[in-house]
């Protein structure tokens, strides 16, 4: 398929194949590993148990067959494919330092892997211990893998291949199973021929189903739109609970204190409290404002005395003065450093915010109060006798719209708490009501009886007016009193969201900073930008194609040897460990310049897997000659000893004698990312295929090339062995070569030379 289609062809045909295998994995409970070129590697039962593992794992082998089907069909290629299944036990983590993938190991993964390759085209293969598992759900016949795999002889396990599935009710399903956008109608022969025996029914009653769909005017994806519309819904849900979370005091209720609303947390209080600072300018303000309104209205309805006047001038020149200092942080090109220094004290610090705001609202009430303590009395006898145009304290119900205003003031006052707003207005409001009804009681009954003696009020009503006038005073207070502290809520809840936005926003951004390192140690940096630079669709797939390539292999065929699953060994786990220091000690010669042209792939097992000549926008580079030209392939196989030499090294410590089998091709690859839910980079293409089999159909401890490659390489100084004619898998035999070395001269003129690569964009 690879030799026949365009990178973009070849990805969006694997990638619409894998999406299938996706979706039947999880409606299978099937857990992806990973993408091994042409393998789909998935497990049931991690990381949670099931008792019906081995019958799902069963289910999805079927209903892969049936899939494969239909691109075989629609790619009109010989495509099948064999599933191989086991059962047991394995050790779950990620290896190395670069391109991380979970990954599984065990002896009964090896076990599965040979089930696979000793399976049938079409079929499902089983082991003994998985057939134990499936409590006759499945009708089976012989496998016989023991006549197709050495391993499976040698392991001396009995196998089955599935022929049916006894259960009705649980059929292959063709739904879900669509390929570049469209249902396959049809399937070939072959496909039939390696499909249980009930799939012509299936078919059948799926095409009957298709119909009445269409008939309706719906198509055969009306199940899982239904279920799209279910998620959908069900996440609206969820956001109108969110909203109608956030529009109640319910969580703000358990952040806080009854009453008092303070946060319980001391850190979010303190925080809270230093965001009031920028409001005191504007709440002094706001009092500078109110005396002055209070003073012209003195002058045009009360009295006129010199205490009055004086009081009024001596609040006007103290509130002028804090008001300038408070403006000292919003300017401070403008004010000396002392002024800015002290309001910026002020405004931070609580006590000093208080007793500021406590000392200008008593100054604005003295006004008002000295004013009635000071306003002539005039008897009862004289009062039918006074002018009603005199303004010599005929008019006392001013003097509690001016206290009105004074608490206007308070709750101006931004920068102080809604208890210091309580108590203040509390103080003021009892006073200015003993002041009425205790002190200054003739103010009003005089009143009262000039109203009652004269024509101008005939229908006057005989409640005392200073009783009026209190419980005026007591109801504005209270709704004062409660706007007060609903402003408080409302400006803790805005601060406590503001807060929790902030906190998610700062979790988001290190999410996405762990989410990028994560992207671009799983992928290329290039591609990894290519998904992280903008929002891509579905359709937006990354694919590319390399036309000069090189492609490695290198394997430790005896760490099979040493891998034991015994106590010692914490059943395998040991052993894993030391291959991950094995794995990151070569994840870290990548690190050196001189490798910066290549690119892990993968690790698959024991086997390091790498490429080189990937660079970004091939087409966009042009180099001077084929010596700079193939300067990767010559760093790979630098790259292939160092590995080799780092083994040493780790040998030598470690008393061990690991080997490495390696294979180097080159040639022209396709690179791209394929999985919706899980994105999997991986290169595919004859050159990768070869480069398998040159590591294959080596020996330990020796590097394997084809002779197209060894020409290219000897320029480079690389000496070589000749092997000779060697069966290769696929492609008959082909001349091979073993690396040897590398002359001296060459090797020191590659170390001091600087490849010159020319990028024309």
């Amino acid at each position: 398929m690879s030799s026949k289609m365009t990178a973009q062809e070849l990805v969006k045909t694997l990638n619409a194949l894998f999406a299938n295998f996706d979706k039947l994995a999880e409606k299978n409970n099937q857990l992806r590993i990973k993408i091994l070129g042409d393998c789909y590697y998935c497990i049931c039962g991690v990381p949670e148990q099931r008792v019906d593992h081995a019958v799902c794992s069963v289910q999805m082998g079927l209903d892969m067959v049936v899939a494969i089907a239909a691109v075989r069909k629609s790619t009109q290629s010989g495509v099948d494919m064999r599933v191989g299944i086991h059962t047991g036990a394995v050790l779950a983590g990620v290896m190395g330092q670069k391109r991380w993938q979970f990954d599984v190991w065990s002896t009964d993964v090896v076990l599965a892997n040979n089930m696979e390759s000793g399976g049938v085209p079409g079929r499902v293969h089983i082991s003994q211990s998985t057939y134990d598992c499936l409590n006759g759900e499945f009708d089976v016949e012989p496998g016989e893998g023991d006549t197709r795999s050495d391993s499976i002889k040698q392991a001396g396990i009995k196998t089955y291949l599935i022929k049916i599935n006894k259960n009705q009710n649980k059929p292959m399903t063709m739904a879900g199973l669509e390929l570049n956008g469209h249902m396959e109608d049809d399937m070939d022969a072959p496909a039939l021929e390696s499909v249980p025996e009930n799939y012509d029914k299936i078919k059948k009653d799926e095409m009957e189903k298709e119909h009445q769909f269409k008939e309706k005017g719906k198509t055969v994806s009306f199940e899982p739109e239904v279920e799209e519309r279910e998620e959908q819904k069900d996440e609206n849900q969820k956001l109108d609970e969110a909203i109608a979370e956030r529009e109640t005091n319910t969580k703000l209720g358990e952040k806080t204190y009854f009453l008092l609303l303070r946060f319980k947390d001391k850190a979010m209080e303190s925080r809270f409290q230093q965001g009031k600072d920028r409001m005191s300018a504007a709440g002094i303000s706001s009092a500078l404002i109110v005396t002055l309104f209070v003073f012209l209205v003195q002058l045009l309805m009360l009295p006129r005395t010199a205490i009055s006047i004086s009081t009024f001038f001596v609040c006007f020149i103290i509130l002028s003065i804090i008001t300038y200092v408070s403006l000292a942080p919003s300017f401070k090109k403008k004010y000396p450093s002392v002024l800015i220094n002290l309001a910026t004290f002020v405004e931070r610090t609580p006590w000093a915010r208080i007793t500021c705001a406590t000392f200008i609202i008593s100054l604005v009430s003295a006004t008002d109060i000295t004013d009635v303590l000071t306003c002539v009395d005039e008897s009862t006898e004289n009062i039918t006798n006074l002018n009603p145009t005199d303004r010599r304290c005929l008019n006392p119900h001013y003097f509690n719209y001016m206290l009105l205003l004074v608490m206007a003031v308070i709750t101006t006052m931004f920068q102080i708490t809604h208890i210091v707003k309580f108590l203040l207005t509390i103080i003021i409001t009892t006073f200015y009501c003993i002041l009425m009804n205790v002190i200054k009681p003739d103010l009003y009954n005089r009143i009262d009886a000039f109203l009652m003696n004269t024509v101008l009020d005939s229908n006057h009503n005989e409640v005392p007016s200073r009783i009026a006038n209190t419980v005026q005073l007591v109801v504005v207070a209270a709704a004062l009193i409660y706007f007060n502290s609903h402003l408080e809520v409302t400006s803790r809840l805005l601060f406590y969201w503001k807060t929790e936005a902030k906190e998610q926003k700062e979790e988001v951004g290190r999410m996405r900073v762990k989410n990028e390192n994560l992207v671009l140690n799983i992928m290329p940096e290039h591609v990894a930008k290519h998904f992280l630079g903008s929002k891509k669709s579905d359709e937006e797939l990354y694919a590319q194609s390399y036309t000069e390539s090189g492609v490695m292999f290198a394997s430790m065929p005896n760490f099979s040897d040493f891998y034991s699953e015994d106590a010692i060994n914490n059943q395998g786990t040991e052993c894993l460990r030391f291959l991950n220091e094995i794995i990151s000690d070569f994840d870290d010669l990548l690190n050196e310049p001189r490798f910066k042209s290549i690119l892990k792939i993968k690790t698959i097992n024991s086997t390091y897997m790498a490429a080189s000549g990937m660079f970004p926008n091939p087409e966009e580079i042009h180099y001077r000659d084929d010596m700079e030209r193939w300067q990767h392939l010559a760093d790979l196989v630098d790259l292939a000893f160092s590995m080799r030499n780092t083994l040493d090294t780790i040998n030598a410590q470690s008393f061990n004698n690991f080997m490495l089998k390696i294979g180097i091709n080159h040639g022209p690859i396709l690179a791209g990312v394929i999985g919706a839910t899980k994105p999997h980079y991986d290169i595919w293409g004859n050159t990768v295929n070869v480069a398998s089999r040159m590591e294959s159909t080596g020996q330990p401890g020796k590097i394997q090339v084809v002779e197209s490659c060894m020409n290219i390489l000897k320029r480079y100084g690389f000496k070589f062995e000749k092997r000779g004619l060697v069966k290769v898998k696929g492609k008959g035999e082909l001349m091979t070569y073993y690396l040897t070395g590398k002359e001296e001269t060459a090797k020191n003129d590659m170390d001091n030379s600087i490849p010159n690569m020319v990028v024309v964009s």
